[in-house]
């Protein structure tokens, strides 16, 4: 399994951040918005990807609210 943060659009054109993740048989993403979880698919994304950050960023003291 894979996991990489990202910046992505939705259907509205809201731009979101969030982390990519790819099990090898599907790839989603969590909204770090909201937690909901965007799949992709092959019949049409619900998303698109903006940009996919390859180094990390330490976001912990944030979802622990610190």
């Amino acid at each position: 399994m894979e996991a990489k943060q990202v910046k992505f659009e939705d259907a509205d054109g809201v731009i979101y951040g969030g982390i990519l993740v790819n099990t090898g048989n599907e790839s989603f993403v969590i909204c770090g918005c909201c937690g909901g979880i965007w799949p992709m698919d092959e019949e049409g994304e619900e998303f698109k990807l903006i940009q996919v950050y390859e180094d990390w960023m330490n976001i912990s003291e944030e979802i622990a609210g610190e």
